[in-house]
């Protein structure tokens, strides 16, 4: 593989395949013009507005009716739907194509292997990470749907619904359910089935794809951090030692003291790596600010759903049935992984990030000119503030954030509990 061509690493590709199939592969800016990925994002947008219809429809006429886990389950579908319909409009969003072109074609370490040996190590190390992470995500997002879907079917199955023996009083489960004036589920079970695995794919696609893509920026944006942490930690001393001698009046004593001293060389040449520093600081943070701002309305909406569904997911699975912990028993591990992989990953941003204030200050200053001392206290002013993505610039995306949320899931899994109780 040729060094700065990230689209020719495998994860990338996997990564290229999957957003292509739902229309979030900004094409038309990495590989020319294309009109074909903006409709198949609004077929994909239309479909899931049709569908929250459905089920907000469904919901309406049903919610006398059914029984409390059986409204969990509906509810637990339709913040789904709606996070599904949300991740399907950030594709189509105009700073979505230059963020991503952006990251591949400026940003990513594969374009800066040639600054030296620690870039390139640096850059294989992340690269490897990201493939199994890349795996990882693709077997979650191809094991979810399956799983949401299999009980249902099964317990359809098993009452005869794919024969002529269908057991009387029995009625069809479904992974989705959905309710509009001309359709009705229950008279179109095989097509029914199909369109809910439909759904759920292009549901498994937008939210694992899109945390994917997030990520893998994140872990570049955490490599960056490492290398300039260790172009600081590497600043060359200087050559030059100066003896002065000093005396003290009060003791009437002489003693030499030894200094290091840059020369007007070593200052043009270390004034030159501090405008680099200082260059490299502001691209992470630009980069990090760009995916704050795309990003930010997906995140909290996310970081709302995951309040909802976690306790949703915890009182269907409570309810012991092994029917309903294979239906809901992966999608809870996946949700909860969901969490707490998007909350540690951005909070390493934020960790590393606030080890660059210590190297600053940790590099030879009182050596330079004071030209040069205006710029380290420039530099060092600038990266006081570590480097966080937010959620629409009022929460931030961590470990804290994480906590806050899943000690308020098992509260409302708490009550919810009692009041079925």
């Amino acid at each position: 593989m040729q060094k700065g061509q990230p689209l020719l690493l495998t994860h990338i590709r996997i990564l290229r395949l999957s957003l292509m199939t739902c229309g979030a592969w900004p094409n038309e800016v990495l590989e020319g013009s294309s009109r074909r990925r903006f409709s198949l994002a609004f077929i994909i947008i239309i479909i899931s507005c049709i569908n929250t219809c459905g089920e907000l429809n469904y919901l309406i006429k049903n919610y006398n009716i059914l029984p409390f886990f059986d409204l969990g389950d509906l509810y637990m579908t339709f913040f789904l739907t709606i996070l599904t319909l949300i991740r399907a409009i950030i594709p189509t969003v105009k700073s979505y194509g230059d963020v991503v072109c952006t990251f591949f074609m400026e940003f990513h370490l594969e374009h800066y292997k040639q600054k030296g040996e620690y870039y390139e190590e640096i850059c294989n190390k992340i690269n490897k990470f990201s493939h199994y992470f890349t795996l990882l995500t693709v077997a979650n997002m191809t094991l979810g749907p399956i799983f949401f879907n299999l009980a249902p079917l099964y317990n359809n199955y098993r009452h005869g619904a794919f024969t002529n023996n269908r057991e009387e009083n029995y009625t069809l489960q479904f992974s989705v359910y959905f309710l509009y004036p001309w359709y009705d589920q229950e008279d179109h079970f095989i097509t029914t089935s199909l369109i809910n695995l439909y759904l759920s794919y292009f549901c498994a696609l937008l939210v694992c794809c899109l945390d994917l893509l997030m990520s893998l920026m994140a872990f570049q944006i955490i490599g960056h951090i490492k290398t300039l942490i260790y172009d600081l930690r590497h600043v060359p001393r200087p050559k030059r030692h100066i003896s002065m001698d000093i005396s003290f009046r009060e003791t009437n004593t002489k003693a030499n003291i030894y200094a290091d001293i840059y020369d007007e060389q070593e200052n043009i040449v270390i004034r030159a790596k501090i405008i680099d520093f200082v260059n490299h600081h502001r691209q992470i943070v630009n980069f990090a600010g760009s995916m704050s701002e795309l990003f930010g309305p997906m995140l909290a909406f996310t970081y709302l759903y995951q309040l909802i569904s976690c306790a949703l997911l915890l009182l269907e699975c409570s309810q012991g049935e092994p029917a309903a912990l294979a239906r809901y028993g992966p999608l809870t591990v996946i949700i909860f992984y969901q969490l707490a992989q998007i909350s540690f990953t951005f909070e390493f941003i934020g960790s590393e990030s606030d080890k660059l204030k210590d190297e600053t200050y940790d590099i030879p200053w009182e050596c330079m000119s004071v030209k040069n001392q205006r710029l380290v206290w420039m530099l060092l002013n600038r990266i006081q503030i570590p480097i966080r993505v937010t959620a629409l610039g009022m929460v931030e995306v961590g470990v804290q954030t994480m906590v806050a949320i899943l000690k308020t899931t098992f509260s409302y899994f708490a009550l919810l509990k009692s009041i079925n109780e």
